[in-house]
């Protein structure tokens, strides 16, 4: 560790919190001797502590309940028998700070892997979330709809894939500006998040447009929560009203080859609704 050691050492009994802190303190090393005065924007290397009434360093225990989530190595002197390391009422100062010093390159490693592990999901998620409105994305999506296929052996629920598009959004842009069609982008994908239920998939595909995945619907419930949704995402737009399409197909089971002809035939009613005068929510044709 580059910065000094931070070790807090507590017992009930000041004698020992000195003797340990003697034993312990060398230029490499910052001793704590009082919980309350440790900086609460980081979390100790270590505890050395011989758990005495109301210092409770167990899993889960009281002090370590002030840094969750953090890696604290714990040495326990006698009495106390719960830590990472356990020596003897009588140790030795060359004893107590090799225990340190070696548990301190434990906590580091541990450190090291919970932050890799961070950054990997941090990473993760942006590689599968939008950007601009914090919905999936487009890579997402293709996973979402992949994973579902996978299960959709003896899955007899019906399945409706849709597509929203919002109506001559380059000239809401060129008119406007990109600034405030991002807006208007946010402010529908918060609408469609919010609106949906828990079960439904709501992506952004790219642009201006949106897919939304349906579970459990018939053809007359499935047309109307979309034309629902459909409203709600438009409506108290930012800078000025808008409108938009929905195409949608509906397939009674989930197809096991894969949504790819029912996204075509999402895709082919949504082009009907925008040639057929726009603002509507269209159902592919059977």
């Amino acid at each position: 560790m580059n910065r000094p050691l931070q070790i807090l050492v507590l017992s009930a009994d000041p004698a020992r919190v000195r003797r340990w802190s003697q034993f312990l303190a060398d230029r490499d090393t910052q001793v704590w001797e009082d919980a309350s005065e440790f900086p609460r924007d980081r979390a100790p290397d270590l505890i050395v502590t011989d758990g005495s009434p109301g210092l409770d360093v167990s899993a889960g225990g009281s002090l370590l309940e002030a840094w969750p989530g953090c890696e604290v190595g714990v040495v326990a002197i006698a009495p106390a028998s719960l830590g990472d390391v356990v020596l003897p009422a009588d140790v030795t100062p060359r004893e107590l700070r090799l225990a340190c010093r070696l548990l301190a390159e434990v906590v580091r490693w541990r450190r090291e892997c919970h932050y890799g592990r961070q950054l990997q999901q941090a990473l993760s998620q942006l590689a599968f979330t939008d950007p601009l409105t914090g919905l999936p994305n487009r890579r997402a999506w293709d996973e979402q709809l992949r994973a579902r296929t996978a299960r959709g052996a003896g899955d007899t629920s019906s399945v409706c894939l849709a597509v929203f598009d919002v109506d001559l959004f380059k000239s809401i842009n060129d008119r406007f500006g990109h600034i405030a069609g991002d807006e208007i982008l946010c402010h529908i994908g918060r609408r469609l998040a919010a609106a949906r239920r828990e079960s439904d998939l709501v992506a952004r595909l790219g642009g201006d447009e949106f897919a939304l995945l349906l579970e459990g619907r018939n053809a007359a419930t499935a047309a109307a929560d979309l034309e629902a949704l459909r409203t709600s995402a438009c409506a108290g737009t930012p800078h000025l009203k808008v409108t938009a399409c929905i195409g949608f197909a509906l397939s009674p089971v989930l197809p096991s080859v894969g949504l790819d002809a029912l996204f075509e035939e999402a895709d082919v009613a949504l082009r009907c609704a925008k040639l057929s005068g726009r603002n509507r929510t269209v159902a592919a044709r059977p």
